[in-house]
This record gives C-alpha cells, sequence and structure tokens, in this order.
C-alpha cells in the first residue's frame, strides 16, 4: 500500500525572512514574499529529516525522498498563498569580531514578514511506501521549535506548531 496524494501542512509561524534579491530604496536586506519560500522549507525538511534518521537509525530515507548531489528527490514542495503577510522592517547592528564593538556605518536595515500561518503541500512524485511515509511524519513533526529563514537568533521564523492534513493521518493510523 503506497500514499500518492497531497499532504497539506500547515505551520504555525508568526514572522518570517528569507532573502532575496527583491530590492527596495530604503532597506538593506529585503525579503521574498512567503510564496517564494519552497526551497527554505524543503531545505529545512531534509534538515529535519537527517535528524529522524540518525535518532532512529533510518538510513537512506533522507537521501531517497529529498535527494542529494547525484539523485533528484522524490518529493515537491508547492507554498500556498498567505491569508495576511505585510512587511515590517527592522534595524541591526554589525559587530566587528576583532574588537566586538560597533564600527562606524555599521547600521543596517532588514526586512520580514509578519503573518498567522504558512501553508504548503508535500507532493510525492512516485508516491510513498508505508515506512517511508511514517518517516516522513516524523521529519515533519521535528519542524516544531525550528526556525524557517534567517534571523531565527533574533526570533523571527519560529515555527510554533506543525498541523498535517487528516488524510495522510489516517492513512499512517495516527490519531489527531
Amino acid at each position: 500500500m503506497k500514499w500518492h496524494g497531497d499532504i497539506d501542512v500547515r505551520l504555525k509561524i508568526k514572522t518570517l525572512r528569507v532573502g532575496g534579491v527583491e530590492q527596495e530604496e530604503d532597506v538593506d536586506l529585503g525579503t521574498v514574499p512567503a510564496e517564494y519560500t519552497a526551497s527554505s522549507i524543503k531545505g529545512l525538511l531534509r534538515k529535519a529529516a537527517k535528524r529522524v534518521s540518525n535518532s532512529l537509525g533510518i538510513k537512506g530515507f533522507d537521501r531517497e525522498i529529498f535527494g542529494d548531489a547525484d539523485s533528484e528527490g522524490r518529493i515537491q514542495i508547492i507554498v500556498k498563498s498567505t491569508p495576511k503577510s505585510e512587511k515590517e522592517k527592522r534595524y541591526g547592528v554589525k559587530i566587528d569580531p576583532s574588537t566586538s564593538s560597533v564600527k562606524s556605518g555599521h547600521l543596517f536595515s532588514y526586512n520580514f514578514l509578519t503573518l498567522d500561518e504558512l501553508c504548503f503541500t508535500l507532493r510525492p512524485l512516485l508516491g510513498f511506501k508505508k515506512d517511508e511515509a511514517e518517516f516522513l511524519f516524523y521529519a515533519l513533526n521535528y519542524l516544531r521549535y525550528e526556525t524557517l529563514g534567517g534571523f531565527g537568533s533574533r526570533g523571527i521564523g519560529l515555527i510554533e506548531d506543525v498541523e498535517i492534513c487528516e488524510d495522510f493521518l489516517k492513512f499512517l493510523g495516527v490519531k489527531k
């Protein structure tokens, strides 16, 4: 028995900053809209899968599902539009490591997004056997309390909760 359907996931996340080429005149470090964060989500999910793999002693699933330098993965991430997403601006300072102080001209500004949630669909390209689907379920749950995007040390991008669609949970025999 294989899982071939989409897996809808909702991340409860209040702020997000994924850097990109989108520049604004009065901001030094711009951010991309939430809809363009699929590769960041896939990277974070790949990292979570490696942690699950190491924790459970399961070798190979992370490379099979997400791919590596020699092979493509078996999933596609599709970010859905977010209901509320507004840009905000903050300022930071760059600390000179040699003096442990701020040099003149090291003030910078950056954008981040405020939102209530980030929803995406995980689409299996070839389907998942039951043990692969379980592995992916564990990896998705490892996302809780991770940070997505940059500036995590400033409290941006913290994933507070992960909700996975009921159909996938039923397939796995997981009760909500």
